[in-house]
């Protein structure tokens, strides 16, 4: 009997050798809580990429920062150095195939030409299945580009305050998620706000600062996002809602450039040590990947609402600025007239 079926190919060899990479990433951060924390601040860079291929990247190069194809490099204007290695990643390709009268499926491309055009023809079943073949992408750091190209690759507004930023949050939070932000009076200085569910609205407590109310209101949009609907302790139990909602917070912070607070660190490590010690610890890895997913859907979103409140604000401070420059200039007029009438009289 032959034995070519035991041998496997190099290409699915490698294949399996991700898929490995995949399952030792998740045993590292399900047994150790700050690598879980590191991981969040990493994927919320390669919002582009699915959780599984982030993790790839994560476990080849936990430095990277601006991950492209060596394609999509030379597009962009620069090129790959040589001698960098690729990092390995899982690529989805559409394969077609053709259902037979006797059942049998055989790939398009190995059907005859008759059976091609049964097919085309709509008289054979053609049946799509996605596949994955293993790509390569490099990090920035692989590539010829200058530092001063850098700040165009990299996310964040490091420069802007944060009471701009809270009102660039708010806005999208209400003009995308349709849900209300307004400051509440808690009688409380440790309270900080809250999601409401039924309504699906949000209220901060009127005492926080600029940069708290920011935080708070990242944390309660997380909550709009993922669990909009849910019962908890039904659903969810609450430290797996609030591990969520903390690590989604933590991505949106990541990518507004803002550092996350120590205490917002300490409040996801202990929700994450909370739900690791209760009999739902196979919970992390499924919500990993659900909060991974959803930032996918909205990062774009998020990115667009923020540049175009800020536009709206740079615009508008254009404005005064020409404003202030034009009285300032009809001031000094004026006084140049003052003291020619002056010196006339």
């Amino acid at each position: 009997m032959s034995n070519k079926n035991n041998t496997k190919s190099p290409i699915l060899s490698s294949k399996e050798d991700l898929k490995l990479r995949i399952d030792n990433v998740n045993k590292t951060f399900m047994t150790n809580p700050k690598e879980y924390l590191e991981l969040i601040k990493f994927q919320s860079k390669f919002y582009r990429y699915s959780s599984r291929n982030t993790k790839l990247i994560y476990s080849q190069n936990p430095k990277a920062a601006f991950i492209a194809s060596f394609k999509r490099w030379m597009d962009l204007g620069y090129t790959v150095l040589k001698g960098e290695k690729g990092i390995k990643i899982l690529v989805p390709i559409m394969s077609k195939f053709i259902q037979l009268p006797d059942g049998d499926i055989i790939k398009y491309s190995s059907a005859t030409k008759a059976q091609q055009k049964l097919a085309n023809s709509g008289q054979l079943q053609i049946i799509t299945k996605q596949n994955f073949r293993v790509g390569n992408v490099f990090d920035i750091m692989q590539t010829n580009c200058p530092k001063s190209d850098y700040p165009k690759f990299l996310i964040g507004y490091p420069s802007i305050e944060h009471e701009k930023l809270y009102q660039a949050v708010k806005m999208y939070a209400e003009e995308k998620l349709h849900c209300p932000i307004n400051e509440e009076n808690f009688n409380s200085l440790s309270y900080r706000g809250n999601y409401n569910i039924e309504n699906h609205s949000i209220k901060y407590n009127s005492v926080l600062d600029s940069t708290q109310k920011l935080s708070t209101t990242i944390h309660e949009i997380s909550h709009s996002i993922l669990h909009a609907g849910i019962s908890i302790g039904t659903d969810k139990i609450i430290e797996q809602v609030e591990l969520e909602a903390d690590s989604l917070s933590l991505m949106m912070h990541e990518q507004l450039g803002i550092e996350p607070t120590p205490a917002m660190q300490h409040h996801l490590l202990s929700q994450y040590s909370c739900l690791k010690e209760s009999k739902y610890a196979d919970k992390i890895i499924e919500s990993l990947d659900f909060v991974t997913n959803k930032y996918h859907e909205i990062a774009n979103d998020f990115a667009e609402s923020i540049n175009k409140y800020i536009q709206q604000q740079n615009t508008i401070q254009q404005s005064l600025d020409v404003q202030t420059q034009s009285n300032l200039e009809q001031e000094n007029v004026n006084e140049i007239l003052n003291m020619d009438m002056n010196i006339e009289m």
